[in-house]
């Protein structure tokens, strides 16, 4: 619930009180309040809709000879509301050092969980399939393709892979330090979202109610901006790596989708389809890795001015699941 309540919740009987701007300033105080007023209007619209949809539905006359085609094939546009979350989500960093002069080398290793905080994406929605009832039925079986792109983004800043490892010295002796990969920006991001669902359903009048369930695709890049690997050599964190360091990886990742709807027919050929779908992608393993180099390290006793080379690697691995509420406009041929 919003924590700023609607009137009619706070209001003394037969009195309503109009809900006051939040603090935090005038200007940025209204505009708050004035989204949180259009989120609210924006709900209602879609309850409101939702609820004349099932109505059509539930009065719909029961015979099931009339009003829709025996068979056809579709195409539809329209738009859904979804939300994503990111499961499951690890990273693992791996960083090596090498000095020539003096001859130095040194690794270091670790993972961490990632907490990506879920998404909301108002997307395009398209779809094409094909219907048909049995004859002498009331079922109807069918199946279709559905896309949408949610180019929907969720990152973590300044996110923390902690490191153990070790060095061998100058003095040929091996020691041991912990450190942190620094990524001033961990996203990930699903862009394309296609699935392929089979249904089977019951056919009124004017409309038919369904269910199915089959594979999708998603296609999600994983994005690890501006990495820097720091060291407690020295007793503090000296930076090992140098230079900001970015990766990215994208891959399309196979998955299953499950989805319930109805359908009612405006006429002939023109019909209305709403749906609640969820999608949920496999858990898939994105890898980064590069080269860096840098001069010099501060110690103790001030900068060595050496050079050093390495290389940063990893892997960033999870899930996705999108939840979709999804309505559009179909013409059946």
């Amino acid at each position: 619930m919003s924590r700023y309540p609607l009137p009619w919740f706070d209001s003394a009987p037969g009195h309503q009180e109009t809900p006051k701007p939040p603090s935090g300033g005038f200007l940025f105080g209204k505009k708050k309040y004035i989204k949180t007023i259009k989120k609210k209007k924006m709900i209602k619209i879609l309850i409101c809709l939702i609820a004349g949809f099932l109505s059509a539905l539930v009065f719909a006359d029961t015979s099931p000879t009339s009003g829709i085609p025996q068979e056809a094939f579709f195409v539809g546009i329209g738009a859904s509301q979804n939300k994503l979350n990111f499961n499951n989500q690890q990273t693992w960093g791996m960083g090596t050092t090498v000095s020539l002069s003096p001859p130095l080398s040194g690794d270091a290793q670790g993972g961490t969980g990632v907490n990506l905080p879920s998404q909301n994406k108002f997307a395009p929605a398209i779809q094409l399939g094909y219907f048909s009832r049995l004859k002498n039925s009331d079922l109807v079986w069918g199946a279709k393709f559905s896309y949408s792109y949610l180019g929907a983004t969720s990152q973590v800043k300044n996110q923390l892979i902690p490191q153990v490892g070790g060095f061998i010295n100058t003095s040929g002796n091996y020691e041991t330090f912990t450190g942190n990969y620094v990524v001033r920006f961990y996203q990930q991001t699903v862009k394309n979202q296609i699935s392929f669902t089979p249904f089977i359903g019951h056919a009124f009048s004017r409309s038919y109610l369904y269910a199915g369930a089959g594979p999708s695709m998603s296609q999600v890049k994983t994005n690890i901006s501006g990495v820097t690997g720091f060291a407690d050599v020295f007793g503090y964190p000296s930076d090992i790596s140098g230079s900001l360091q970015t990766y990215s990886s994208t891959q399309w990742v196979v998955g299953g989708s499950a989805i319930v709807g109805g359908t009612y027919f405006l006429g002939d050929a023109w019909f209305m389809d709403l749906n609640y779908s969820y999608t949920q992608t496999k858990n898939s393993t994105a890898n980064w890795a590069g080269p860096w180099g840098k001069r010099g390290i501060y110690s103790p006793g001030g900068f060595n001015d050496v050079a050093y080379t390495g290389t940063n690697a990893g892997t960033s691995s999870g899930n996705v699941a999108t939840q979709a509420l999804t309505l559009t406009l179909n013409r059946a041929f």
